[in-house]
């Protein structure tokens, strides 16, 4: 299905005939419906960690400041003058994602970023990588939790996500969440929490 070259790929009448979807193309009308609205829930979810963050009124209607990061010793992006990558608004959004409208500083804020995650989170482990985006692991001890069932509940358990800055050749930017790693309701769990780190904590306050 994901072979380059088109005059190899599998056709798509062979790859529904196969034994893989009998259960998909066996299903009764009331599975199809139960199914139906479990995918429409999971929709739902996601419709509604969409965030926009128009940096400049956030700052000013909470009284905060975005240099919120000075200490180059511990930053990650050394190079000041390091761009985000261009995309189109046109691009498929499949993945978590903040948008971000204003003026700031592209640096400065994912510096940011990596150390209030660092300080949330002990037990991260964040690497720069290409451009404007970070490699962030969060790694458990089995002692820190021994329930594994409690451990799918309550979100807690290893995984590794990219966090990337775009910025749309249109205007404004796009924060990025790519889990690489680990239990999709970890990785779910972990990007809530740094949503609201941004949202929330990304900018200091102004004394």
């Amino acid at each position: 299905m994901v072979e380059p070259n088109p005059a190899y790929r599998t056709e798509l009448e062979d790859i529904l005939r196969c034994s893989w979807f009998n259960e998909v193309n066996n299903l009764t009308k009331e599975e199809e419906e139960y199914i139906g609205k479990q995918l429409e829930n999971i929709y739902k979810e996601r419709i509604k960690t969409k965030k926009e963050i128009n940096i400049e009124e956030y700052v000013k209607a909470n009284n905060l400041i975005t240099r919120s990061f000075t200490d180059d010793k511990n930053a990650i992006f050394k190079d000041k003058n390091l761009k985000p990558k261009k995309i189109s608004k046109d691009r498929l959004e499949i993945n978590q994602s903040i948008r971000i409208n204003g003026n700031f500083d592209k640096v400065n804020f994912m510096n940011s970023l990596k150390y209030k995650i660092k300080s949330e989170f002990g037990n991260s482990f964040i690497k720069a990588k290409e451009n404007l985006s970070m490699e962030v692991a969060f790694e458990y001890n089995e002692e820190e939790i021994e329930n594994d069932d409690l451990r799918k509940v309550i979100g807690i358990g290893d995984c590794v996500m990219m966090i990337e800055l775009f910025e749309y050749e249109e205007g404004g930017y796009l924060l990025e969440f790519r889990r690489t790693g680990g239990r999709y309701p970890h990785y779910f769990h972990h990007f809530l929490k740094i949503q609201e780190i941004i949202t929330n904590k990304i900018a200091t306050k102004n004394n």
